[in-house]
Parts: structure tokens; C-alpha cells; sequence
């Protein structure tokens, strides 16, 4: 009996590595195939077009399940089952009225995470509550870029939530905020760095005791990444700044342990 997967399998048969190089080779007309499609970076990491199966065979943490071993595949037993990837485009809008429609024309087009950045949409109570009006925002992720504004924009995010009836510990959220890569890219910031990092600290206290599924604090990768930085560079950033910040909320009475669940880690791809 010829099943359907049978007649697939025999109207697109399997082709070979070589195959694909030399026809490859051949749309190169000529071109070195390594300079063209093999990419060196600066920490010498060669960089293949396309990897098979054959190319993990060697690797020791594929043997690992999620939450064991090397923790590779993550720290977490159930991998990225319970909190995978979301789909996080960029919404901008100068007005309550024009992000709410933004915000539904995204979800209606399977975004499943609102990356916010206003100019003057989220101002006041109402403004946020038009902007989510129609909106269940316990059930969807928010992302603000609110820089400076982390604190006050917050305090009405949680607001707008509990005049829906909708508690704190309900709300999955993360706020934009990064002192030291405003710093870098504007070379000024808006407020003193110690009131920054006051307000980092109050909203990590309140999200620790009332709210476990909101982010406070941003380490961006990516400004350093673009303004040159290699792949390792780049982390090395990234793990400076947290280091730095952890230690600013240290002496605010804070511990690692109460800081680092509240971190989103931002990365050039």
C-alpha cells in the first residue's frame, strides 16, 4: 500500500550535500564558493550557509535534556514549552487612539508581544486606557521602550490593569529601561544617574512582592553591536553593565536573586 507520504517522498527524492555545493558553485559562475558563502567573523568563528544533521553529531550537549547537564538547551526543565519566543514588532504611535489600532492590527496579525514606543500615548490614565481598550492585557506580553519614563509609565500600566480588575501578578510586561546604553547613545541622559537607578530599585522591590512576570531593567547588546562590536564583545558588554547594575542595587537592598529574574538581556541578531 502506497501511502501519501510514500508518493511525496518519491516525487522530491533526497539529494546530497555534494549535490547542493556544486549546484551552489554553479550560480557563483565562478566565484570562490568559501569567500562567497563561508562567513570568518573577528573571534575566527567559521560560519556555514546551511548545517545537516551530520554537523551536530559531534556535539556533547545534544544529549542533554532541557535543565540538565550543560544547560545549553536551557536552564529550564521544559525548555521553551511553558514561555517560547514571541513576535515583538515595533509599535509607534503619538496617540492613544492610532497605538490602539495598531495594537489590534498586530495581534490580529499574530504578534503576540506589544513593543511599545510613544512619543505622547501613554501620558495619563486615560490614554492608556484607550490604547488598550478592547485589549486583554493579561493574556499577552508588553514591551516598553520607556527609557527615563520606566517608573511613571509603569505606575499607570498597573493602574490601567487593576481598573480592568486585572491584578499585578497577572501581567507579563518588561520596560526599556538601560541608563548606561541611553548614556552611549545620546552622550547626556534625562535624569541623574542615581535617580535612574533609585527608580530601577523601587520598581524591582514592587515587582519581586506583587508582581513576578514584569522585567524592570534592559541590558542592550545590540547598541554596542552596532556601533562595532563583535559577537563576544558584545557580551562582554552585556555581562559589565549587568554586573554593574547588579551591584547599584545591591547597595539599594537588593539581592541577585531578587534582581536577576526582573532582567531582559537584549541581543543584536
Amino acid at each position: 500500500m502506497t501511502t501519501t507520504a510514500d508518493r511525496l517522498l518519491s516525487e522530491f527524492p533526497e539529494h546530497t550535500y555534494e549535490q547542493w555545493h556544486a549546484a551552489a558553485e554553479a550560480l557563483l559562475k565562478g566565484a570562490p564558493f568559501e569567500k562567497r558563502l563561508v562567513t570568518r567573523t573577528y573571534e575566527d568563528i567559521t560560519i556555514q550557509p546551511i548545517y545537516r544533521h551530520e554537523d551536530a553529531d559531534t556535539l556533547g550537549h545534544i544529549k542533554d535534556l532541557p535543565g540538565s547537564g550543560s544547560l545549553v538547551r536551557g536552564s529550564r526543565a521544559g525548555g521553551f514549552l511553558k514561555a517560547g519566543w514571541e513576535v515583538s514588532q515595533e509599535l509607534k504611535a503619538c496617540s492613544p487612539d492610532t497605538l490602539n489600532s495598531l495594537i489590534h492590527e498586530g495581534l490580529n496579525g499574530g504578534q503576540s508581544e506589544l513593543n511599545i514606543r510613544s512619543c505622547a500615548s501613554a501620558q495619563t490614565l486615560s490614554d492608556l486606557k484607550t490604547a488598550f481598550s478592547g485589549v486583554a492585557i493579561d493574556s499577552i506580553s508588553t514591551f516598553w521602550n520607556s527609557g527615563s519614563d520606566s517608573l511613571p509609565v509603569a505606575a499607570l500600566f498597573i493602574a490601567a490593569a487593576k481598573q480592568n480588575g486585572i491584578e499585578p501578578e497577572a501581567l507579563r510586561a518588561a520596560f526599556d529601561n538601560d541608563p548606561f546604553a541611553d548614556l552611549l547613545a545620546k552622550g547626556t541622559l534625562d535624569h541623574d544617574l542615581k535617580i535612574r537607578f533609585d527608580h530601577i530599585a523601587a520598581l524591582t522591590k514592587y515587582a519581586a512582592a506583587n508582581a513576578p512576570g514584569i522585567r524592570t531593567l534592559t541590558v542592550q547588546g545590540d547598541i554596542y553591536h552596532n556601533a562595532g562590536a563583535t559577537a563576544t564583545q558584545e557580551l562582554g558588554h552585556i555581562i559589565a553593565t549587568l554586573v554593574a547594575y547588579i551591584e547599584e542595587l545591591k547597595a539599594r537592598g537588593l539581592t541577585p536573586e531578587t534582581i536577576l529574574p526582573h532582567v531582559r538581556i537584549r541581543l543584536a541578531v
